[in-house]
């Protein structure tokens, strides 16, 4: 069962599992043969990232986006629709500031850091 656990008597608690079925426009079922839920919107894609800000902060999320074989968000299908997630973004009342961390700086930040430790890890610093 996704985000289920089971252990035999004795044993240690196993980790947590979780099952991710993509469902595509040609899809309409799951390959487990359950009815395919709705398509996510753009509001249910950023009410996933309010979660997240609110779980653990805004320095700590960020977004991108594939599109190899189409997209799964309705408003969301193609990189010409990426506008709609930034919009609603606005609507929710994010900063621009927020909205750059969200796009990119976060990720920025930390690549910086990799490179640094990377650095300091060649030169024998660590």
């Amino acid at each position: 069962m996704p985000g289920s656990s089971t252990r035999a008597s004795g044993e240690r608690p196993s980790q947590t599992r979780y099952a991710f079925v993509s469902h595509g426009p040609n899809e309409p079922t799951s390959r487990c043969g359950w009815e395919a839920p709705a398509r996510a919107t753009v509001r249910d894609f950023v009410d996933h990232i309010d979660y997240a800000v609110r779980l653990i902060g805004i320095d700590h999320v960020g977004i991108s986006s594939d599109f190899d074989g189409g997209g799964g968000v309705t408003g969301w299908n193609g990189a010409d629709e990426t506008f709609n997630v930034t919009l609603e973004l606005v609507r929710r009342g994010y900063t621009e500031e927020q909205i750059a961390k969200i796009w990119s700086g976060n990720l920025l930040r930390v690549m910086a850091e990799v490179e640094k430790v990377a650095r300091q890890i060649q030169a024998g610093q660590k």
